[in-house]
């Protein structure tokens, strides 16, 4: 049975600050290491500073929402004359509100966009996916809970 890597490190970028230090303290808690964007421009930022091995996304946010935030770091992936040098980006669970709106996106989300948690959710639930994308990665999408 394969194990969870010691540490792993998520970057959770949500517009909501409050939901973004629940998320960071549930995570802490179970010995992940957090940081923190409040839009896709702050997340684009901390990408190109650090290594994650899974981020957690919202979708409506103000300034670079999560669709375009996933079309640029697919762009940084792929690599070009004007990103640079291609970077491995980490997957993606989608935690929102507008969970139905993935399925529109599928193009821009499917290499990358590995989870999906509608809110609100349980701290269960959470740990769950984030436990089981890491352990195993899978290729299909997984899909937990219902925002209804």
């Amino acid at each position: 049975m394969e194990t969870l890597k010691t540490n792993p490190k998520v970057l959770v970028v949500d517009d909501d600050r409050c939901l973004r230090e629940l998320l960071r303290e549930i995570l802490v808690v179970e010995g992940f290491k957090v940081d923190q964007a409040a839009n896709g421009y702050e997340a684009c930022a901390r990408l190109g500073r650090e290594t994650y091995d899974l981020i957690l996304l919202d979708l409506h946010m103000p300034k670079m929402d999560g669709f375009s935030f996933l079309q640029h770091v697919s762009n940084l992936e792929m690599g070009s004359m004007t990103t640079g040098p291609a970077k491995a980006i980490p997957p993606v669970i989608i935690v929102s509100g507008f969970c139905d709106e993935v399925k529109t996106w599928q193009s821009v989300l499917r290499d990358k966009v590995i989870g999906v948690l509608p809110k609100p959710f349980s701290p269960f639930k959470l740990q769950r996916l984030i436990k089981s994308v890491l352990v195993k990665a899978p290729e299909t999408c997984v899909y937990v809970g219902s925002n209804r």
